[in-house]
């Protein structure tokens, strides 16, 4: 969590652009889908995801992460619920939900 607020940091400082910002977090998230596979480790069948579908966030206040996200990075909302905002830049699409204090398991598309 650190490195993404490292990087949250930089872009709010202008020193990295929405593109990079939305690009550092894909990473992020596909070295953490992928670290079991690179440390040797075999989950189901071998499979190669060839783009990542979603990043989910865990949010503190679902409103102000929406509008943060809309306005300042430009993101567009393509589906919302009191539960969650799903919102889209380029093929690039994060869900908002609110942060919860227990650990969840994560659920993700690969195609």
């Amino acid at each position: 969590m650190e490195v993404v607020s490292a990087m949250l940091s930089r872009f709010e400082g202008g020193k990295l652009s929405r593109r990079q910002f939305v690009e550092g977090l894909a990473a992020i998230a596909s070295t953490v889908a992928l670290a079991p596979s690179a440390m040797g480790m075999r989950i189901g069948a071998p499979t190669a995801p060839v783009r990542m579908n979603h990043i989910a966030i865990g949010v503190s206040d679902l409103q102000r992460a929406k509008t943060w996200y809309t306005s300042v990075l430009r993101f567009e909302v393509i589906r919302e619920t009191p539960h969650m905002t799903l919102l889209r830049f380029d093929d690039t699409e994060i869900v908002l939900r609110p942060h919860t204090r227990t650990p969840e398991t994560a659920i993700h598309t690969l195609d």
